[in-house]
């Protein structure tokens, strides 16, 4: 009996020893920095932790690269964010994500979502636009206004960050001088284009990709 209770003992001890370590893997983070980078307002040893709702920002000539369970962010200069965790909400600044656990990224009112759980794609303000490039990987972006974007692989797309109800601007990413599949499709429907589980958001960017391939003008010769 005493024995029976032990291994219970034990086995909770493990369980919890478990769980806190999948919690901090996932409200924690390493930053590493280059130059004046702060933390909720206060400057940083170049090497800290950060926790979840935790702003990090950077100053001129700084850079900052924030890594988690499976993920890294490369934070340019002059830059703002919010850890939350699972990911990541940009205010200002540019940023280049890599993840394997399908990490997402919002800007403002923009969602960026990786198809695959791995992905690379950067951010990039420019004054009242932001560009994403998918420079590995496709992504579902949803504009804020209730526009969705199946951006594929190679591909980067400018979104306007102020209240101008203009489209995205496609080009072909110059990170990438081989892009793969076809051009993204902008869907301008008002309402939920797609739901917020990433299985709904993967059928949703697949049938909007095989759209494109049946399109009457083609977007290359």
């Amino acid at each position: 009996m005493r024995r029976r209770f032990t291994q219970t003992v034990v086995l909770v001890v493990i369980m919890a020893m478990a769980s806190a370590d999948a919690m901090a893997s996932t409200t924690a983070a390493m930053l590493r920095g280059s130059g004046g980078v702060s933390v909720n307002g206060s400057t940083v040893t170049p090497t800290s932790t950060v926790f979840k709702g935790d702003v990090i920002e950077t100053a001129p000539n700084s850079v900052a690269t924030l890594s988690t369970n499976g993920s890294s962010i490369l934070v340019e200069q002059n830059s703002s964010l919010v850890f939350n965790g699972e990911n990541v909400s940009f205010s200002n600044g540019a940023a280049t994500v890599k993840t394997t656990q399908g990490m997402t990224a919002k800007f403002r009112c923009v969602s960026i979502t990786p198809a695959q759980s791995a992905s690379r794609f950067q951010l990039l303000q420019m004054g009242n636009m932001l560009r994403v490039s998918a420079l590995e990987g496709n992504l579902a972006v949803l504009d804020g206004r209730g526009g969705a974007i199946a951006l594929a692989s190679g591909k980067e797309v400018d979104i306007p960050l102020d209240d101008k109800d203009d489209k995205g601007a496609v080009a072909d990413s110059p990170n990438t001088p081989n892009p793969v599949g076809p051009n993204i499709v902008y869907q301008s429907t008002r309402g939920p284009a797609i739901a917020g589980t990433a299985g709904v958001i993967t059928v949703a960017l697949t049938a909007m990709l095989a759209a494109t391939q049946h399109a009457v003008s083609p977007s290359g010769p």
